[in-house]
């Protein structure tokens, strides 16, 4: 052993440095091996080099992803190599290279027959879809001979990952709709999820991440014009109110599930491209196709609940909480829409009703009765903020009704 001191050394990628043999007694070429090992750790174990196989194929020929089972054995092979090293002859050596190499030469040489072969100038574009992704080539490099073919035999298309889909999506809608439905359990969820998983990730010319993301838009622009809009239209003010909150939290709960299923888009694909989120994508479909269009008649029917309230009425406060909250939620962290939608015009309408009575009341009450009146109405609509419109309201309203 102590002359081993003076021979070099090499590393075995994630693990530990090795002393190298005596490389004078045997002709086997170390470092090529070194080479292949590195290689199979990386294309089995690291989900970073999942579409940039390249090098193991260059010397493997296609093998897609060696099993892990696989790779401890050629490792394990690989370490019994090197403690013969030191004990047995060159039969010994060239006995257990041919046991690591040999698996490898073989599936290698059953696969030859897959390559495919581009002509000069010829892109992998204009192959049959079916033979689009079994092309694979250097990143970075001209389009020229395919280096090796997919054999991947669970590979989805789109129409046919989308189609698995929709069909979750449909049970999804029927459940949000209250029709009979069983839930989802944890293995359709896991089973949706993959299925988008594998479209975005399965082969680098068959990315289909950005018709994902249109379809998950399509899918809400689809489900609000054929059954959302038509429940709303053509209904009276407080049915209005009821219709359009129990739509707001059905499509709230839709997107929270359709996100899920999406999600792997909202982890990599939206991030990179810098695309509204899953949930950003989901509001937006709303605000435009309904909060859009019902938006002045909704206004109009909160206001006209509030008069009535102060008119001495019952009203479901909880119904015009609702509302309220959706002109909130659809400003996405802004107070844009609620401000100018609906507040804006509810306290220009507090303004008018308090000036009405007050000319009134000055001519009906003496004077400690008429502030007594001032300091009541001050205490309802502290009051009515406090169940049903949004805290930043209410100095604003305080100061229309010492206004008036």
């Amino acid at each position: 052993m102590v002359g081993l001191k003076s021979q070099p050394s090499f590393l075995v990628p994630g693990f530990f440095n090795v002393p190298s043999p005596n490389w004078k007694s045997t002709s086997i070429n170390h470092s090529l091996i070194d080479q292949t090992l590195f290689l199979i750790c990386v294309n089995s174990s690291s989900p970073v080099f999942e579409n940039e196989r390249q090098p193991i194929h260059l010397l493997l020929g296609d093998r897609g992803s060696i099993p892990h089972l696989e790779t401890c054995l050629v490792i394990i092979i690989y370490f019994i190599f090197l403690c013969c090293t030191f004990h047995s002859s060159l039969p010994m050596h060239l006995f257990i290279f041919f046991i690591l190499f040999g698996s490898i030469f073989l599936d290698t040489m059953a696969s030859n027959g897959n390559h495919t072969t581009l002509q000069e100038g010829q892109s992998p574009l204009q192959l049959p879809k079916a033979e689009q992704r079994d092309c694979h080539y250097k990143p970075g490099e001209e389009y020229g001979t395919v280096l090796f073919t997919s054999t991947d035999r669970n590979f989805i298309e789109f129409d046919e990952g989308w189609e698995f889909l929709q069909k979750g999506i449909t049970k999804m809608k029927r459940i949000v709709e209250g029709m009979p439905e069983t839930q989802f359990s944890s293995d359709d969820y896991m089973k949706l999820y993959t299925t988008v998983y594998k479209l975005c990730t399965q082969d680098p010319l068959n990315d289909y991440s950005q018709q994902l993301y249109d379809k998950y838009r399509e899918t809400f622009e689809v489900y609000i014009t054929s059954t959302v809009l038509p429940s709303l239209r053509e209904k009276p003010e407080e049915s209005m109110l009821q219709e359009l909150v129990k739509r707001w939290t059905n499509h709230k709960v839709m997107a929270r599930w359709l996100s899920r299923f999406f999600h792997f888009l909202d982890r990599y694909f939206i991030a990179r491209r810098s695309l509204p989120s899953l949930n950003e994508v989901a509001l937006i479909s709303f605000r435009d196709l309904v909060y859009h269009e019902v938006n002045a008649n909704a206004r109009v029917a909160v206001i006209d609940l509030i008069c009535k309230e102060r008119e001495g009425e019952q009203i479901d406060r909880e119904l015009v909480k609702n509302v309220v909250d959706m002109f909130v939620e659809i400003g996405n962290g802004k107070m844009d829409a609620y401000e100018k939608d609906l507040e804006a015009h509810m306290l220009e309408n507090t303004g008018d009703y308090y000036s009405l009575k007050a000319s009134s009341w000055i001519l009906e009450y003496s004077s400690p009765d008429y502030m007594l009146k001032v300091d009541e109405c001050l205490r309802m609509e502290r009051e009515r903020v406090s169940h049903y419109l949004h805290s930043s309201s209410e100095q604003k309203l305080v100061n229309k009704v010492k206004d008036a």
